[in-house]
């Protein structure tokens, strides 16, 4: 049906034209995509070579169906895949999930679009990237043996073991459009820095889908995680006008006096949820300047300029840190950089909205479980992108049959009016609270270890003024006291000596040094397992390592942006003494800022007002619009179910008749040029295969002729009732 689909749309003499895979005889690219249309249409083989062996009896006719004269095999369609290059599958990629989907009816339906407190329609366009591991297995080895070599040596870039993760991985960054569900761009990449390379070709399909649906280009948002929080990301989408929402990790940002004030001065508006996760609050920062990183060029070498742009904070309550942000005196932090109008999109909608690209995460499972591509069908990633891409062109397909199979009704969804809920002013204000520990008897407020923590909050009172509030605090020891004291009590001498030769023990107090002169500061202490004793952590911080490439005596993986780690095993009272030290948060930011070398009680408060803040201007408290925003109301997983079963009550008979052909002498040429092995043109090399010119080829579908000339109406089928 799909076939017949393409061919009755003018598509598929189109797509004879697309992938031209330099190699020397064999199949051509449309009779891949064929075997690979179909291979993805059954969806019941895992495998290329079952696939094959399952339409053996059949390869006359479903050659045939496209116009060939022989059916591909898997052997022949795993050497396509492996000789075709990057350059070949782009120029096929975007025609066929975007111009070739005919979904110009789906992308303009009221349902699919996202509306904004004032009532106007927004398209979301979902960019995230997605890896896919792959394990080594040990080879065996002998001298009676050929040295091995691992086909997926090249397909990706050196991973990491551990769990869910491989010694190779490579990266898939993929657009979608979030009330549809269509993939509009997939781009497969051996790194997961080249994940920013790929952002030109996603901003080429949010161009080409607006075209070919006629979406205004100002209501569309490419909406990220924090791959795109960073100037390049931003500037990008600037020169090519698209309008982003994307989460910053500049959280460098919450330790500048201006952000710190404006953040004590700021309403914090409860963000609306599903209930599911934390109950987060959202601020309206401002207008921040961004800095681009010191490493970061452009494709000239020159660097990026900083970019002037709104920033919205979120936080909820959190002892620990958990998912993306940073966590401070007992709140978890996140950032949002946008350039949506503050009016149409408050700062508790764009929190609302990020989190609604959690969406895209529930498709990648659909589309392992309906496609199946969480495998490998080719070792060379241009081969495997070319796979994926037609399966996604399936799902496309489905989705689109699915909604001209009964599309719902084009009305506007119900309206409700906004309603904001300003959070209570004790929440914003948290002093902190360092509690005090001993080996012998924790502190008031504190579990001892064989129990959770559960420390009472300080009775705090929020001043009329604005001023600093008053908290009844427990009086504690300093920590500068206690922490190098027990640090002194590890067994330095047992440490060291396990240690590869150069390796020492630091000035600097409960340190290491490697021989590279990296400084290892203890970080964590990890509780006992299985029996042993517990083990503390000397971790080193990623810039001291990055001049290093890494070695297995430092650590145990092989991906770049690792640092150093040694941990060795000390006794549990002393272990006990150490854990809550090295999990507060004000030794945690003292030790931090030992390691960053940031002497900040030598700075003077001149030299501090001195520097320039970030913070541009604060927005205006515009009145927001009237009414709550309204995800996409759609359910795109429906429409590829209806689309499914309506197909599948179709029978397909073909009938191949070819006029009989003069039989060739095998010593003699047709012509110079053959006699001469000289190489083909592209339109020859497709012809080598075509179907004779006299042959007939008949199709029967058998089923409902309403369903059929519905999707083929033009198609040159002969539709029997069942």
């Amino acid at each position: 049906m799909v076939v017949q689909w393409l061919q009755d749309r003018g598509h598929w003499d189109e797509l004879k034209t697309k992938p031209q895979a330099r190699r020397q005889g064999g199949f051509v690219g449309v009779d891949v995509l064929l075997f690979l249309l179909l291979f993805f249409a059954t969806g019941v083989h895992r495998s290329l070579k079952r696939f094959g062996q399952w339409t053996t009896p059949y390869r006359k006719e479903l050659a045939g169906l496209g116009g060939r004269k022989a059916f591909a095999t898997p052997s022949s369609v795993s050497r396509y895949l492996s000789a075709i290059q990057f350059a070949d599958v782009r120029a096929l990629t975007q025609w066929l999930l975007v111009e070739a989907c005919d979904a110009t009816a789906l992308l303009q339906h009221p349902a699919v679009a996202t509306y904004d407190t004032e009532g106007v329609a927004w398209h979301v366009f979902d960019w995230d990237g997605t890896s896919t591991a792959l394990r080594h297995r040990a080879l065996p080895l002998g001298d009676d043996l050929p040295e091995p070599v691992r086909r997926s040596a090249q397909t990706g870039s050196a991973g990491y073991t551990g769990r869910k993760r491989g010694e190779i991985r490579f990266m898939r960054a993929t657009l979608q459009h979030a009330g549809t569900g269509l993939w509009l761009d997939a781009v497969l990449s051996p790194e997961r820095s080249d994940t920013a390379a790929s952002l030109p070709s996603a901003l080429d399909a949010i161009e080409t889908t607006c075209r070919k649906a006629g979406l205004a280009r100002d209501r569309v948002v490419l909406r990220t995680d924090g791959c795109g929080g960073n100037v390049p990301f931003i500037t990008a989408c600037r020169k090519r006008q698209t309008p982003f929402l994307v989460r910053s990790a500049h959280y460098g940002l919450l330790e500048e006096p201006a952000i710190t004030e404006a953040l004590h001065q700021a309403t914090w508006y409860e963000v609306p949820s599903s209930g599911s996760g934390p109950t987060r609050l959202a601020a309206e920062l401002g207008d921040v300047l961004l800095q681009p990183s010191k490493n970061t060029t452009t494709d000239e070498g020159e660097r990026f300029e900083p970019v002037c742009v709104r920033v919205v904070v979120s936080r909820f309550a959190a002892a620990q840190k958990s998912g993306a942000g940073v966590v401070i005196d007992g709140w978890q932090y996140e950032l949002y950089a946008t350039d949506l109008p503050t009016q149409a999109w408050p700062a508790a909608e764009i929190v609302e909205l990020y989190y609604g690209r959690c969406g895209q995460e529930n498709r990648f499972a659909q589309e392992d479980r309906e496609l199946e591509l969480d495998r490998i069908f080719s070792y060379n990633l241009p081969g495997q992108e070319l796979a994926t891409v037609v399966a996604l062109f399936l799902w496309n397909w489905r989705t689109t049959v699915g909604f001209a199979e009964n599309p719902p009704p084009p009305k506007r969804p119900t309206r409700v009016a906004r309603h904001a809920v300003v959070a209570e002013p004790l929440l914003d204000v948290v002093d902190r609270v360092v509690t005090q520990y001993t080996a012998d008897a924790p502190a008031p407020g504190m579990a001892s270890s064989d129990s959770p923590a559960s420390v009472a909050p300080p009775t705090l009172t929020s001043p009329a003024d604005g001023g600093t509030p008053s908290a009844s605090e427990p009086s504690t020891p300093s920590l500068e006291q206690s922490l190098p004291t027990l640090l002194n009590q590890l067994p330095w001498d047992e440490i060291t000596a396990g240690l590869e030769p150069n390796w020492e023990r630091a000035e600097t107090p409960g340190a290491l040094r490697c021989p590279a002169g990296a400084l290892l500061p203890v970080r964590a202490v990890t509780a006992p397992r299985h029996g042993r004793a517990p083990r503390v952590k000397f971790l080193a911080s990623l810039s001291s390592c990055r001049s290093c490439s890494p070695q297995l005596r430092c650590i145990d993986a092989v991906a770049t942006g690792s640092a150093k780690n040694v941990t060795r095993a000390i006794a549990p009272a002393l272990a006990d003494a150490l854990h809550p030290l090295l999990t507060n948060k004000e030794a945690k930011r003292a030790r931090r800022d030992s390691d960053r070398g940031q002497h900040l009680s030598s700075q003077t408060a001149s030299s501090i007002n001195a520097a320039p803040s970030p913070l541009i201007a604060r927005n205006d408290h515009r009145r927001a619009g009237p009414f709550a925003i309204v995800p996409p109301l759609l359910l795109p997983a429906q429409l590829r179910r209806l689309a499914k079963d309506a197909l599948k009550s179709l029978d397909v008979r073909i009938e191949i008749v070819t006029p009989p052909r003069e039989p060739r002498h095998p010593a003699l040429a047709n012509s110079v040029a053959e006699r001469q092995h000289r190489r083909l043109t592209w339109q020859q090399r497709h012809a080598r295969n075509a179907l004779d010119p006299g042959a007939s080829v008949s199709i029967y579908i058998i089923g409902d002729v309403a369903l059929v000339k519905r999707h083929l109406p033009d198609a040159q089928v002969s539709c029997l009732a069942a």
